[in-house]
Formats: structure tokens, sequence, C-alpha cells
């Protein structure tokens, strides 16, 4: 096609590369705006809930039954639906709709252009409210996140299998096949169906119809598109990389360069300085000066690394939608149209600017009361995971005492009863991981179980016997304190009425903290109990968490976001996270308002410590305020 190229109604015909320029601004437009509505959305749907439920609904894993028990549960569920319905409809079907308005040169107006968008989005919920339609939505929503590939939504595009379940799948072959064939399938679907939402939307098909076209579609144009789609999708990774560079590695570099020969958590009270008027010295200028523009650099350039990877996915989805229309329409090259309304470039532009602006003010009152961030910083607490973690075999009686050697805070240990009741430490419901044996432990006597041959799970084939907990009670007391994990199916309120008489008669409440997934476990080891520290384990939860009746919050890593911590920590209630084993879960939890992380890996979360204590200014501050823009 040419550049003078006309249509039947004057608009000039212009190439990809020149339709990918003008359209920037108005993809940033169309982000900005429906962030807000999002927001909105989910602001009005939060309140709507409180209201309507009361703000005592606090549901959780750990209680998950009061969810489908309680008429406040299914409000939740309705609310959770309508959030994702929100997201659905506004970000991605709406981003679709918006996408094929750019490429046919019906967009290009202001605010109204996407909320037209918007519209068109929320009205095609309603073609997936069928029996065929419900399982696309649950694949875009739950799968695409799991595997990686084709659009999803912000609201479950971080969703994960948790580490602890993941943890059993890889040390299980059986399970890891599965898995790998699971992810096999769903990558194939996802690939063969991947021009489903066009076909929906766009075209009206029903999802059987839609389907039935992606097929045929993939059918027939594998060879042109996947090889052209991933050369394009590779571009936008290059630019995304210059972008990270630019925006992040560089100024990253330079600043550290600059701080170098600065004194380290220097204090600088300016709030103090201005109120007495008092003279700052030379030294005193540059750290503020240096602080002021590692603010600047943390939200300016994060906000623009933001808005290069909000670009390039929304050219992808612009991209995408292309190759559908080509292979679709009997005249694909009435495609790109020059936009309309030339006006809203400049605007659009002028307003993305504009939010930079404010940004680069906003850096100097944050980078001024940096101090406030070290005063408030407590230090976190390490507990071994399993007893001691990768540093003796898992639930043993070496564990505490390594673990008490490394100084750790606590040894988290796992309890179950034997079917002649007594106590011993596994974490498994039965002995095949370890031993071989298939049978759970309240299925085996005690003199059964400590025949058992376990394996020592540091590779270094010692022999390992199961211990009793009356064994870790005397190896911790004194030396370190004891996280007793009620464990399984026998985790009940005999166990806790049980444990509580053994430690009460070893002189070991003052060491010892009773955890437990189970809410109705906890709740009443805290009631009938309240000289024992509790904790509740869990990993997902609604409401205010801080009003649960326990001592320590335990919660799981996708669950532990930086909100949920500070506001739990306002209330004065401890928190801790759990299995944190990698270097950039640590980095973040270390370095947060969480009072303890259980890990296996004690030496690296020391490293970690170390290295977190050693920090200039700039790397506190990237790390106090460098995840604003995920």
């Amino acid at each position: 096609m040419t550049e003078n190229q006309q249509t039947a109604n004057g608009q000039k015909q212009i190439s990809w590369g020149r339709l990918a320029l003008e359209i920037l601004p108005e993809l940033w437009d169309f982000s900005f705006h429906t962030s807000l509505l999002l927001a909105a959305a989910a602001w009005i749907i939060k309140k709507s809930t409180e209201i309507i439920t009361g703000r005592n609904l606090i549901i959780t894993t750990a209680n998950l039954t009061d969810l489908f028990t309680r008429w406040e549960g299914y409000v939740l569920l309705l609310s959770g639906v309508l959030l994702v319905l929100a997201y659905t409809s506004i970000e991605l079907f709406a981003g679709i709709y918006f996408a094929d308005d750019l490429l046919n040169g019906r967009q290009g107006g202001r605010f109204s252009g996407v909320l037209a968008a918007v519209r068109k989005g929320i009205l095609a919920l309603k073609r997936f409210m069928t029996p065929s339609g419900i399982p696309v939505l649950l694949f875009i929503l739950f799968v695409i996140p799991l595997i990686g590939i084709g659009f999803t939504v912000s609201l479950t595009s971080t969703y994960y299998i948790p580490n602890f379940i993941m943890d059993v799948v890889i040390s299980t072959p059986l399970y890891m096949v599965i898995y790998f064939i699971l992810v096999i399938a769903a990558v194939l679907i996802c690939l063969r169906q991947i021009f489903i939402l066009p076909a929906i939307l766009i075209d009206g098909l029903d999802p059987k119809s839609a389907r039935q076209r992606s097929n045929e579609l993939i059918r027939l144009h594998w060879k042109d598109f996947f090889p052209k789609m991933l050369k394009y999708m590779l571009k936008l990774g290059l630019f995304e990389l210059i972008g990270y560079i630019v925006f992040l590695i560089l100024p990253a570099f330079l600043l550290t360069l600059a701080g170098l020969d600065l004194p380290k958590h220097y204090s600088l009270d300016i709030l103090t300085i201005l109120e007495t008027g008092r003279q700052m010295s030379a030294l005193e200028e540059r750290i503020l000066l240096v602080r002021i523009l590692s603010v600047f650099s943390v939200l300016e350039g994060g906000y623009l690394n933001s808005v290069v990877v909000m670009l390039t996915g929304g050219l992808l989805v612009v991209r995408f939608l292309r190759f559908y229309l080509e292979y679709t329409r009997p005249q694909p090259d009435r495609l790109y149209l020059s936009r309309p309304h030339r006006y809203s470039y400049m605007a659009k532009l002028m307003r993305s600017l504009l939010v930079a602006g404010l940004i680069a003010l906003a850096s100097i009152p944050v980078g001024a009361v940096f101090d406030l961030y070290l005063q408030i910083k407590t230090p976190v607490e390490i507990i071994a995971h399993r007893a001691g973690g990768t540093l003796a075999p898992e639930n043993s009686v070496e564990g505490v005492y390594a673990a008490a050697r490394y100084e750790c805070y606590g040894s988290e240990i796992d309890v179950q009863r034997t079917s002649d009741g007594y106590y011993i430490i596994n974490h498994d419901n039965d002995f095949r991981r370890l031993a071989g044996v298939s049978r759970t432990s309240r299925e085996m006597t005690l003199q059964e179980i400590r025949s058992l041959k376990l394996k020592d799970t540091t590779g270094r084939n010692a022999v390992v016997q199961t211990a009793t907990i009356e064994e870790m009670l005397d190896a911790a007391k004194d030396r370190i304190m004891l996280f007793i994990e009620l464990k399984g199916e026998t985790a009940d309120r005999k166990m806790v009425d049980d444990l509580a008489a053994m430690i009460r008669e070893k002189d070991c409440v003052q060491d010892v903290v009773l955890i437990s997934l189970n809410y109705d476990v906890i709740n009443y080891a805290e009631t009938r109990y309240p000289e024992f520290e509790t904790g509740l384990l869990f990993f997902g939860a609604y409401g205010d968490i801080s009003a649960l009746n326990c001592d320590i919050l335990i919660m799981e890593e996708e669950t532990a976001t930086d909100t949920r911590l500070e506001r739990t920590s306002d209330t004065g209630k401890k928190t801790a996270v759990w299995t944190v084993n990698s270097r950039t879960s640590m980095e973040k939890y270390m370095d947060s308002n969480v009072n303890a992380i259980i890990t296996d890996n004690i030496e690296l979360a020391r490293t970690v410590q170390e290295e977190l204590d050693d920090r200039m200014d700039y790397e506190i501050i990237r790390s106090w305020i460098g995840d604003i823009w995920k």
C-alpha cells in the first residue's frame, strides 16, 4: 500500500510502522483511563461488600468453611466474581475493541472513545455466560498465567501454584510427570485457540463456533502467523530491554557511583534542620541531593519503564488483532487508517508528561524524609523450616541444634499423633517419601514408626529416626523458640490439650509457639491456653486478618503483600512469611514490615541479611519504593 492511498471516506491509508507511532499516545490514554475505572470499580465493590457483610467477615484458608456456611461468604464470592468480570471486560475485552478501532480508523477521539470500548467490553460479557463460554473465561484467568502464553488480566496475571504445593510436585516423580503433561496440553490448547477472543468479540461468534474458527485459522496460517508474531515479540522485547537499561539500570549505576564515598545510613533529620534553621554542611547537602535524585530515579525511571511496558503490550494486542483481521477479511489492505482528530495527539502526550512532572516534584519531599524509613525498619528474625532447614535431616533433633548454632530465632517442626496416642515429628501425611511406607502416623504405633529408617534429606546418608515431641522440647528448651505445627488429620483440640500438658510439664511454655493451618485449633489454643503464644498459617485471606484470635499471622508469600503486612504491623500483631527460600524473596521480605521468615536456606538468609545491612542509600530507596510500578 502507499502513503497516499485513500479510502472511501477520505481517510489516508498508512504503513504499519507509522500507525504504531500514531497510536502510542492513544494506547497510553486508554491504559490511563481504564486504570482509573478499574480502581473506582474495585473501591466500589470493596466498600459495598464491607457495608453489606460488616467488617467482621474474615476469610482465610484456615477457616475456609466459613465461606460456604455463612451468608456473608456468598456475598464475598459474588463480589470476587464481579471484580474479576470488571477487570476482564474493562482491561481485556475493551482492549481488544480499542485495538479494532485503532486499526480501522474509528477511534481517535477523547475520553468518549475509551468509554465506547469499555461499554462494548461490558456488554460482551453476556456472550461468555454460557456452558461453553465460562470455560473460556476460566482458562484466560487462571490457566494462561500459569503457562505464560496468551492474553490475560492484571488481576490474575501473577496467579501461581503456591510454593509448598510445587515442592510436593517436584519431589514426587509421578506428580511431576502429570504436571508437565497438563502444562503441555494447556500450551497446545492455547496455541490452537489463540484467535478465540477476537472471533467472539469482533465477529460475534458463539464460543463453540469461535473455537472452530480459531482451529481453522491456525491450520491454514500457522506458518505465517507464528514466525511473524514471534519476530514482532522479539522486537518489542528489545524495546523493553532498552527502556529497562535506560530508565532503571543506567541511573542505578550512576547513582551508585555518586554514593560510593558517602557514609551509609547517615542520620539527616531534615525536619529538625528546618525548625532550627541550622546551615547544612557540604556533606549533608550532598547526601540530601543524592537521596532526592535517587527517589527521582526510582519513581521517574519506574514510571517511564512501566509506560514502555504498557505501550509494547498495547502494540502487541494491536499487531495480534491485525493478523486476525487479515486472515478473515476479504480486503485486508483496508487496515491501517490515518488517525482522525490529530489535535488530540499532543493533548494526550502532554497529559503523560504532566504525570511525569508530578512524579518529579514528589521526589523532593520523599527524598528529604528518607530517615523516617530507617527509623521504622525493624530486624527480621529467621525461623528454620522443618527443624533446621537444609542444615540437618528434616524434622530431626539435630535440626533444632543446628538452627540454634546458627542463632536462628526459631525452629519449625510438624507434629502428628500415632494410633496409640503418642506424638511424633513428621511433615507428610504418610512416610512414603522418607521411608517408603504409605501408612499414616495415625495408622501406626509409636514403636512401628520408630523402627522406620528415614531418608537423610541432606544427602549425607546418616541414620535418621523419627523424633518425638518430647525429644524436640528437650532440644529446644532455653536454646531456641520451637514453632510446633499441629499437622494433618490428627490436628484437633485433643492435640492442643495433650501438647499443652507436655509443654507445661517440661517448663517450656516460654520456648514454644503453637501454629496450625486449622483456625479452629488455634482459636481453641489461644482461648483455652492464653499463656501460650499461637500462630495461624494461611495462604489466602480477605478482611481484617489482624482480628484473628492468635498472636502471629504466618502467611504464604503470595498472601504477604506489602499493604497487608503494613496494615497488620500497624495493629501491633506479629507477622511471618513461609516458606522463603529464594534470594529474591529473601531480599523482599527481609526488607519489609514482616517480623520473621520461615526458610530452609539458613546460610543464604544470613548472607542476604548482611548484604541488606551493608547497602548504600540508593539501594535502600530502590527497595523501599521500587515496586510501586509493578
